[in-house]
This record gives C-alpha cells, sequence and structure tokens, in this order.
C-alpha cells in the first residue's frame, strides 16, 4: 500500500462523514499538513482513547492486520507499510517500542490503533470503522 492510498483509504473509512471544510479546518491529512489521528483528538469520530483503547486493541483480531509508521508533518515526513509485526500483537508491546504516528490497522480496514508522537498527552485511540449505509 501506498502513502496516498493509505489516506485514502483511512479518511474514506474512518471520516465517512466528515465534510472537506472539517477535514481542512481541523487540518487532517497530508492535504491540510495535519495529522490524521486529530480525527479522534477533536471528538469528529467516537473512538477508545488511552488506557481503554490499549484494551480494546489487546482484545482486537489482528489476523491479516498492518503497521504503517505515518508521519504527515512537513519537517519529519515518512512512511512504511508492513505485515503487523509479532512484538506489536499487544498494547504493551507497541508501548515498549517507542514508536511515533504509528497506526495498526485491521484487516480491511475494519478497525485500526493509532499512537501519536504525543504519547499519553494524546492518544493511544482505537476506532471501530462506522458503519456504512447501505
Amino acid at each position: 500500500m501506498t502513502e496516498k492510498e493509505f489516506e485514502e483509504n483511512f479518511l474514506r473509512v474512518f471520516a465517512n462523514d466528515i465534510t472537506e471544510k472539517q477535514l481542512k479546518k481541523f487540518r487532517l491529512g497530508k492535504k491540510y499538513k495535519g495529522y490524521l489521528w486529530l480525527l479522534f483528538n477533536q471528538g469528529l469520530v467516537s473512538c477508545y482513547e488511552g488506557d481503554a483503547a490499549r484494551l480494546e486493541y489487546n482484545s482486537a483480531n489482528k489476523i491479516g492486520a498492518m503497521e504503517i509508521l505515518y508521519n504527515s508533518s512537513c519537517v519529519r515526513g515518512g512512511f512504511d507499510c508492513s505485515v503487523l509485526d509479532t512484538e506489536h500483537l499487544m498494547s504493551k508491546g507497541v508501548d515498549e517500542a517507542h514508536l511515533d504516528e504509528f497506526y495498526i490497522i485491521g484487516k480491511d480496514f475494519s478497525w485500526c490503533y493509532v499512537v501519536t508522537h504525543e504519547r499519553d498527552l494524546a492518544g493511544p485511540y482505537f476506532c471501530y470503522a462506522p458503519k456504512q449505509e447501505e
């Protein structure tokens, strides 16, 4: 998956009800030079936060999950996508790795777990994909 595909899929799934005006206002994504996790931080999408997010992540089905280093900052850009490392199967392993701007995405974007550069000041966040209207 490319960086562009990741961002487009993430916003399509987790921000499907967010208007372009809101994306711009809250600086969501590379287009607006902001972090995708602001979607959760700003309360635009319901999610688990902190220890509740860690617990929810620990119980999530991780078969087919991907881990993504995604930093949209103009200062420290970077993107890497790979299969979820066994060391990151539990929140404790993710915490101990001291990762920044780290997204773990469930198969088919069914959920996401996000660790920010802010550590416990912002996040981690866990969110199930909102149900799509048919």
